[in-house]
Order: C-alpha cells, then sequence, then structure tokens
C-alpha cells in the first residue's frame, strides 16, 4: 500500500524520503522524512510500518511509515554510528530483532533495535557496497573489496563462510529458498 522513495538531496530541511501511499489504483504522495542526503538506503522491518535510512549526520535513523505530524514523517530510532564512512546497505533481520549497517569504510554493524545499541562489529580493509540477512533470518552476508562474507546470524555470530566474487559486484540477494545467493 505504501511506494517509499530516497531523494537526493544537497540542502538540509528537504524531503529526504518520499513515502506515497495508493489510493484507488494511484500512489499519491502523502508523508515525508527531512532528514538524509542522498537516500540510496532503504531497509523496511518485516512489520511493514517502519523504514530506516541513513540520517544527515551519517547514523541511522527509523520512521514510522504513516505516523508524524502534518507531511514530516515521525522518527522513532537513532543509531548512532561510529563509522567514518557513509552507510552504504542497510536491512533489517526477518524476525525484526536487528539491523545490519555496512559502510564505506569498511564497518559492518549489527544493531540491537529495541535499545537502538551495537550487537558486534566487523571491520574489513574494503568498503561495503552491500549487506543481507538471508530470507530465513540464519545468515547475515556483506560484500566488499571482491569478497562475500557470511556469518550465522544466531547468539554465536560465528564464521559461516567468505568467497573471492568480482571486485566488481555491488548487490547481493538470495534466493527465496536460501540455498543459493546471488
Amino acid at each position: 500500500r505504501f511506494l517509499l522513495i530516497g531523494m537526493e538531496s544537497i540542502l538540509p530541511n528537504t524531503p529526504a524520503t518520499v513515502v506515497y501511499e495508493r489510493v484507488d489504483d494511484q500512489y499519491v504522495r502523502s508523508m515525508h522524512t527531512e532528514n538524509g542526503i542522498n537516500v540510496n538506503e532503504i531497509s523496511i522491518a518485516p512489520d511493514d510500518n517502519t523504514f530506516a535510512t541513513a540520517t544527515e549526520e551519517g547514523d541511522i535513523g527509523e520512521w514510522k511509515i504513516n505516523n508524524g505530524t502534518g507531511s514530516n514523517l515521525e522518527l522513532v530510532h537513532t543509531y548512532v554510528s561510529t563509522n567514518s564512512g557513509e552507510i552504504s546497505c542497510l536491512d533489517h533481520s526477518a524476525d525484526g530483532v536487528h539491523i545490519l549497517s555496512g559502510s564505506s569504510d569498511g564497518v559492518i554493524v549489527l544493531w540491537n533495535r529495541s535499545d537502538q545499541s551495537e550487537v558486534t562489529r566487523w571491520e574489513w580493509n574494503h568498503e561495503i557496497t552491500d549487506c543481507q540477512f538471508s530470507n530465513d533470518g540464519k545468515i547475515m552476508s556483506w560484500i566488499g573489496g571482491g569478497s562475500l562474507y557470511l556469518r550465522n546470524h544466531d547468539a554465536t555470530h560465528s564464521y559461516f563462510g567468505q568467497y573471492d566474487i568480482s571486485s566488481n559486484a555491488s548487490q547481493i540477494s538470495f534466493l527465496p529458498d536460501d540455498r543459493e545467493i546471488a
């Protein structure tokens, strides 16, 4: 029922993420965020009511899709990032408990959504270009520097695998049954 569009914005206090609502078989602009510059990454939580983007300050913000004052969406949570690079990927876990973020400085962070704290982090020598949970939520993955990294999404966060791929790779996606990743 909603369509979210990340905007390119060079000025503060201008629409960054715009929400369109489907009304009578048409999408009508309803609300927007004003926090975020060049919103390239949007992750929608499994509840379909909340989404996350990077903010102008380089942190991560979560908003309710249809909640706010006037045309401005209400900021629900802020995850204060300690990255020195731009957030390059975001994904909500299938159970809605975590957010996975990656950045251009090579840092991957697993966030706890209940208190917006870091659960754990991994640091690589290459820019992270994409990150994603498997559809069943059991695996965390990210790519950067020509490698695909996989970790278990459980209490151990243990190593699952690493594969050399093209250095030009920029996005990853699990097939619906999670048996393959492309």
